[in-house]
């Protein structure tokens, strides 16, 4: 198997190691929709200590981003596998491969439609459904209000904001959710030339589903999967402890890591969205990066981040987006009416303090990094 790379190891304490996964995303799921810093806490066995499971440890870059996978060994060497899933997510869902079934839609002439494939077909119906539950929150249309931000390949030009309003307002109309549409079968049309979409707030969390699909066709009992800070892990790691995902304090500086919460984590899939490393500032304010797209403005609310648990990882993307959109407040009612939902979300108290909310049934799950 790979070894992890050397850069990606920071040690924390004698016996845990850090596989830090930094959402950098400019070179295949296009726009950086956010960063979300996700520490993978795996538990190793000190030197002289008793002996851990022998598991295997795969790590490396693949989607614009870095990966870190963990599986029982007695699976044997499954990184041709894997390596099969990322190109083939590559070939549906890549902004950045000019021959992907995202790119070919996104530049097809208006009406005529294009085949895709049953993951970017099983991502629409997905996204289509999420779509409806927040009332428009989540949206992978956006995509030329994400271009005309600056949040994609294009740069942020120096406009003034009257406008880029001006801009945004006629835009609008082809960012709606179905401007990109089923054509019937595995077709999809675009229904104007300045339509477009974006999986980029789903599809890395597809792929984490994706793999964990793999691991359960082949038996594996216990594994961590994380893709871009994206996570899901099933059982125990090398000391036969649950896996332990650190998350990151919204701090500004990229520069500094500070982990706000430990949680552990079985059977559930982790993702988390934040407002507080991408954006720009132009007179004195700052414009996040994550769009709301029934205004196709950036939005602005206290939420810093928001981490969510659910079934699978695409959900726990999606969501985080979505949650980013609303706020705080709805997005606490919205996880109020879906059990199958927990949230950690951080908001600014504006004096230097996080204002944090947790849902009930993580306060078992959750521990203080500084303790």
């Amino acid at each position: 198997m790979q070894k992890i790379p050397p850069f990606l190891l920071s040690f924390y304490t004698k016996n845990r190691v850090f596989f830090t996964a930094e959402r950098i995303r400019l070179a295949t799921f296009a726009r950086m929709k956010r960063y979300s810093f996700l520490i993978v806490i795996l538990l190793f066995a000190a030197c002289g200590q008793q002996p851990f499971r022998k598991m295997n440890v795969y790590g490396g870059y693949a989607q614009g981003t870095t990966f870190n996978i963990v599986y029982d060994s007695n699976a044997g060497d499954l990184q041709a596998d894997i390596d099969a899933i990322f190109k083939t997510m590559d070939a549906s869902m890549s902004l950045w491969d000019s021959a992907s079934i995202i790119t070919r839609i996104n530049n097809s002439v208006p009406g005529t439609p294009v085949t895709a494939d049953d993951h970017f077909a099983k991502v629409y119906a997905l996204s289509d459904r999420i779509h409806k539950e927040t009332d428009g929150a989540f949206n992978p249309c956006v995509y030329p209000l994400i271009k005309f931000w600056g949040f994609s390949k294009e740069r942020f030009s120096e406009d003034s904001l009257k406008s880029k309003q001006f801009s945004v307002d006629s835009l609008r109309r082809h960012s709606v959710w179905g401007m990109v549409k089923p054509a019937g079968g595995l077709s999809y049309v675009r229904m104007s030339s300045k339509a477009g979409i974006d999986f980029n707030a789903i599809a890395q969390g597809y792929t984490v589903d994706v793999i964990c699909d793999l691991f359960q066709a082949k038996n594996v009992q216990n594994y961590m999967v994380e893709v871009g800070g994206e996570v899901r892990a099933k059982g125990t790691n090398q000391k036969e402890k649950t896996w332990k995902i650190g998350i990151d304090k919204p701090i500004s500086d990229s520069g500094t890591r500070q982990l706000q919460a430990i949680v552990d984590l079985d059977g559930l899939a982790l993702a988390t969205s934040g407002s507080y490393r991408k954006f720009y500032e132009k007179n004195g304010r700052r414009y996040s990066h994550t769009i709301d797209p029934r205004t196709g403005m950036p939005v602005e609310h206290k939420l810093l981040s928001a981490s969510v648990f659910a079934p699978t990882c695409a959900e726990a993307d999606a969501y985080a987006t979505a949650f980013m959109v609303m706020g705080a407040g709805k997005a606490v009612h919205f996880v109020e009416r879906h059990p199958s939902l927990m949230v950690y979300l951080i908001s600014d108290a504006f004096n230097g303090e996080y204002e944090i909310y947790m849902s009930p049934a993580l306060k078992n799950k959750i521990s203080d990094p500084s303790k």
